[in-house]
């Protein structure tokens, strides 16, 4: 990466931070994404929140929201809404959601285990088709 670029975009240049989250968005570097996030570039948070939700990384998103970003949060409560779409059904004995499996195991651990622990712990519902 361009160390001119990176420079003039730690002094506060505008255009420099811009293509810095550019470049920094498209190698997918949440880390990078994050120290820029962090210095106030709001732009580094739009693709942040973009990223982590393509990679379904609820960790980071969790800690976006925590920071107030709405748009994460948005992207967390719709992941929520699908795994208990997904619970319920199971628990009705109704037909698996497509793809309710990877669903499932994706997200039992971070969201469901709060709030449906024998789900989450081994119990019948994660141990039977």
């Amino acid at each position: 990466m361009d160390e001119d670029l990176r420079r003039r975009a730690d002094d506060g240049d505008p255009d420099a931070i811009g293509q810095l989250v550019e470049l920094v968005g498209e190698a997918g570097d949440m880390a990078e994404l994050r120290r820029l996030a962090e210095a106030g570039g709001a732009d580094a948070v739009d693709v942040l929140v973009e990223l982590a939700g393509e990679r379904e990384d609820l960790a980071e998103l969790r800690r976006l929201a925590d920071l107030g970003n709405t748009d994460a949060a948005e992207v967390l409560d719709r992941a929520a809404r699908l795994a208990l779409v997904v619970i319920q059904r199971r628990l009705a004995g109704d037909q698996p959601l497509r793809h309710d499996d990877a669903v499932h195991r994706k997200y039992e651990a971070q969201i469901c285990e709060p709030y449906v622990p024998s789900c989450c712990q081994g119990g019948a519902l994660c141990t039977q088709r």
